[in-house]
């Protein structure tokens, strides 16, 4: 009997649905495994990033584009929009 799997059910854009239809013609696989393989990429490179604290800087980043303080950060010029 092979692995467990479970069925997950998304939204995505038309640009994005192309990508994934062009990249299962040269890869000769389905959606349901290039999607599947293009996330265990991702998370890999989502660890390495988590292990350099680059997670942690983008969150930061996040919540002060979020924040009233980027008001006062313009006073020091610095912008990050």
């Amino acid at each position: 009997m092979g692995r467990k799997r479970k069925v997950v059910s998304v939204t995505l854009s038309d640009e994005v649905l192309k990508k994934v239809d062009e990249a299962c013609k040269v890869l000769e696989l389905n959606r349901s495994q290039v999607i599947e393989n293009f996330l265990q990429v991702a998370f890999m490179d989502y660890e390495v990033l988590k292990k350099i604290g680059l997670i942690k800087l983008a969150k930061y980043v996040r919540k002060l584009r979020e924040s009233k303080s980027q008001q006062d950060l313009s006073r020091f010029g610095l912008d990050i929009e």
